[in-house]
């Protein structure tokens, strides 16, 4: 008896090892987008009242640590790149066994995207969810198989067996296993100029998106059976004459269901030169925020979701979020063009002071003047005054005081502008307070320089930087600024 019992543990022993390790083996061979940001789903989802869904454009567009930082809402990003509104659905079906949401957004981009096109980012993106039986129906309703092979349904059960053989692929990152803090979204820095083409007509093969509309109207029966309140967006891009007609299929489709349809290629809460990562699809860090406080402010307004902040039982939010903005600190700290430290530098946890010395190369580059405007918020006529007569120009971006003030020639020291820079440059005075530079230094070389501060104008000495024009045209760092 005891040998048999032996045998019996023996065995149990070795399938526990053989799953660990199969375990281990699928977490080492899948892509690794999908487990680092999303691989803090389970823990996170008791406690979201919002849950996304989509392919990477809402992915990209909404940053839950800011909706939790400026609104208190607690949300995940579950935007799945490359994928279906299919996908869409049983993503959500397996988000549910974990989350009790109160509201779900849904995007409504690409409806015309098919399974065979998504494939292969269909089989690595539901990787995100364990192994349960709610992935095997997905697995079967995605790919039945009277359509498709047992390989391509039995990838999205067990991982593995589609990407064994990246063996030859994996690279040092590959094991090292780190999640991403951003809670599903991906914030891109990188700034392109859009392309607009409204010279191809609109392809209206209702049969295209027929699925994507079957599935729309799936992902609202799920929601009102589970009393879970649904929105279904399509989020801003310069879309193609095709695409617009699909959201206004789309917008119907939800008034149909009785849904609230929110429209942002309707609004201007983006501005396409500034805001994009690729020339016609993703949002930057720049518009995504934009996007995010605008549906912050319309979750907590119009829909009611909870502030969550301060209340016991959330305090690891608050954690979070203090990683959150370290990492992204570090990021500014380590940056080296200048077009995507003014991205970073459009996020009002920083005040930030701009000098840019007389004759500068950077006069006459409408692109980064465009992208100082949109760090400071709004348009700025002595910039542009300064880029016409090359005198040299002062900008203080003030959160605290949720003000922009700007000084080119003799006004920089005169103090006509509101601020005034001491004769030795030593000292930033602001009406009646005055804020030493000296803490930092104030470099003599580049074409631009920019002190980064707290809102409280505190400097943060490691993101202060001086940039000049390199050979390939872009602005590069070129030193620190003295410590």
């Amino acid at each position: 008896m005891k040998k048999r019992f032996s045998r019996i543990a023996g065995v149990i022993a070795a399938c526990v090892i053989i799953a660990l390790l199969l375990s281990y083996l699928t977490v080492l061979t899948v892509w690794k987008e999908t487990y680092k940001e999303k691989g803090t789903f389970v823990d996170k989802a008791g406690d979201c009242d919002v849950l996304l869904f989509g392919n990477s454009r809402i992915r990209d567009s909404v940053f839950p640590m800011e909706l939790w930082n400026e609104f208190g809402i607690t949300s995940y990003n579950l935007g799945l790149p490359g994928t279906t509104v299919q996908t869409y659905y049983w993503a959500l079906v397996n988000a549910l066994d974990y989350a009790d949401p109160e509201l779900v957004v849904v995007d409504c981009c690409l409806l015309a995207r098919t399974t065979e096109e998504s494939l292969s980012s269909i089989q690595a993106v539901m990787a995100a969810f364990p192994f349960s039986f709610t992935k095997v129906r997905t697995a079967l309703d995605i790919f039945p198989l009277d359509e498709y092979s047992f390989d391509d349904m039995f990838a999205v059960i067990w991982p593995f067996s589609k990407f064994h053989n990246r063996w030859a692929e994996l690279e040092p990152d590959d094991f090292h296993n780190d999640k991403s803090d951003a809670l599903g979204a991906f914030e891109c820095v990188r700034s392109v100029v859009p392309e607009f083409d409204s010279t191809m007509p609109a392809d209206t093969d209702y049969a295209k998106i027929e699925k994507s509309i079957d599935n729309m109207r799936r992902i609202a029966q799920l929601c009102s059976e589970r009393g879970i309140k649904l929105v279904f967006s399509y989020t801003p891009h310069p879309a193609t004459n095709t695409e617009r007609w699909q959201t206004s299929v789309a917008e119907e489709t939800a008034a149909e269901l009785g849904v609230e349809f929110i429209n942002f290629l309707d609004t201007d809460i983006v501005d396409y030169y500034t805001d994009m990562y690729d020339a016609n699809s993703h949002l930057n860090i720049s518009g995504a925020r934009k996007l995010t406080r605008y549906l912050g402010r319309l979750l907590s307004e119009e829909y009611g979701l909870a502030d969550h902040r301060g209340e016991a039982g959330y305090s690891s939010w608050d954690a979070d979020y203090q990683e959150y903005l370290k990492t992204r600190e570090q990021q500014l700290a380590d940056e080296t063009d200048l077009s995507r430290a003014l991205l970073m530098l459009s996020y009002e946890r920083y005040s930030s002071l701009i000098y840019i010395p007389a004759g500068s190369g950077l006069f006459g580059n409408d692109r980064v003047t465009k992208l100082i405007e949109n760090a400071a918020g709004t348009e700025l006529p002595e910039l542009r005054k300064a880029a016409e007569s090359g005198e040299e120009y002062l900008l203080l971006n003030d959160r605290a005081a949720a003000a922009s003030y700007e000084a080119s020639g003799s006004g920089i020291y005169d103090g006509s502008g509101g601020i005034k820079l001491s004769a030795d440059l030593s000292e930033l005075s602001v009406g009646e307070q005055s804020y030493p530079l000296s803490v930092v230094g104030f470099p003599g070389d580049g074409d631009v320089r920019v002190f980064v501060f707290t809102p409280e104008l505190e400097p943060i000495p490691e993101c202060c930087h001086s940039f000049g024009l390199g050979a390939d045209g872009a602005f590069i760092r070129t030193d620190y600024f003295q410590k």
